[in-house]
């Protein structure tokens, strides 16, 4: 008897592909230059070198077009710098403690109990960045608080190794993280992104292309929360109108949404390619593939994600790859296979919708950009049969 129950259970882990605990911690060093879509990025290469000693000449070398390599060694505080103010609103969702407020814009307010918001004034007006900058940070010091950045109408811009945080936690629409507006050539690396009022990542509806995003973390335990539970939802909004980017090697944690929310804007659309992405516990909807949206998602790991795509997503299209069989399916596009994502805590969706192939086909350098990340991917890939699905039991 006990040996008929051994041979079922030896059957059920081969069926659905289980792996042993052998998934290392994440390691944000294991990319050192971009790889993807950002490829051949160079930001501000050969400009002069300046640490900016105050809050006027950070915002004095970031927004002209003159290269220059910008290094941070300290906190950039800019909460309070512009005095408070209050804005009609709402409470996005009231609770005992721990809630957003929203200002009552793009129609978040309609259908809740209004009320006044106080902000602090400086977190909707983000720094303009210009062409070919490199902002790194120095010795862990690098922080941006209170204030993100925006990148209009600019190319070849390097972002690392800074942390961008405490931009009115409380309020939706009180400030964005980091904001894509009409970008080509941009890395975005080993940035940690943390209480944010509304988007980590947002790309307006302008073309953002040859972006990379790598080992960076997206730390969504947070004071406020619109689901009252100390996750962030607002993690990364994709729509622009021709945006190509790359999410490789990045932490996610206690979030609750938007993992990426892509197209759903009248003239939106994305290449998305999310490949060796370390996703930790989103406690809603996490992959919105909306309509213009084409999202190859492969070689990622997903642990604890209660709802890994938005049923109510409609007309975008998703390659998420959880088979070998469907890996395979990649060497028609790509002259290889793509890679398995791995699970655990969470259930695989079956869905490989064939235009995000086609699409990659038919655009120019994106086999290369996908091809180049996918040989950089730093999460092991898991041994399966055909069919079975890349389920972690450790």
């Amino acid at each position: 008897m006990l040996r008929d129950v051994q041979g079922i259970l030896l059957l059920a882990v081969a069926t659905l592909g289980f792996l042993s605990a052998a998934v290392p911690d994440w390691n944000p060093d294991c990319i050192q230059e971009p790889v993807g879509f950002g490829r051949g990025t160079v930001g501000g290469e050969g400009g002069e070198v300046v640490y900016p000693k105050n809050l006027n000449a950070l915002k004095n070398y970031l927004k002209d077009d003159v290269p220059r390599i910008i290094v941070l060694n300290r906190t950039y505080d800019f909460t309070g710098s512009e005095g408070n103010v209050t804005k009609a609103g709402c409470f996005f969702r009231k609770c005992g403690e721990g809630f957003q407020y929203s200002l009552d814009e793009s129609d978040t307010c309609f259908g809740r109990e209004m009320t006044s918001v106080t902000l602090d004034k400086t977190g909707p007006t983000p720094l303009n960045v210009g062409s070919y900058k490199t902002i790194i940070g120095e010795g862990g010091r690098g922080v941006i608080r209170g204030k993100g950045l925006k990148i209009r109408k600019a190319t070849q811009v390097i972002i690392r190794d800074i942390s961008i945080v405490d931009i009115n936690p409380h309020v939706i629409w009180g400030g964005d993280a980091l904001v894509f507006n009409g970008v080509d050539q941009a890395w975005i690396h080993n940035v940690t992104f943390k209480n944010i009022g509304r988007q980590f990542l947002v790309t307006y509806q302008t073309s953002n292309t040859g972006i990379t995003i790598s080992s960076c973390t997206f730390d969504g335990e947070t004071p406020n929360s619109p689901f009252c539970d100390h996750k962030h939802y607002w993690v990364w909004l994709f729509w622009g109108t021709d945006d190509r980017i790359t999410l490789i090697n990045n932490k996610i944690v206690n979030t609750s949404g938007r993992l990426p929310h892509a197209g759903g804007y009248a003239t939106a659309k994305n290449f998305i390619h999310i490949v060796g992405n370390y996703f930790d516990v989103n406690s809603d909807v996490a992959l919105e593939p909306w309509d213009g949206s084409f999202l190859l998602v492969e070689g990622n790991r997903f642990c604890g994600l209660t709802n890994l795509v938005n049923k109510h997503a409609t007309n975008g299209n998703l390659f998420l790859v959880s088979t070998e069989k469907q890996a395979q399916r990649c060497e028609a596009v790509f002259g290889q296979p793509c890679l398995p994502n791995q699970y655990r805590l969470t259930n695989p969706v079956m869905r490989c919708d064939a235009p995000v192939l086609a699409e990659a086909l038919g655009m120019q350098l994106c086999p290369e950009a996908v091809n180049d990340a996918r040989q950089s991917v730093c999460v092991p890939a898991p041994v399966l049969s055909p069919d079975s699905t890349g389920i972690l039991e450790y």
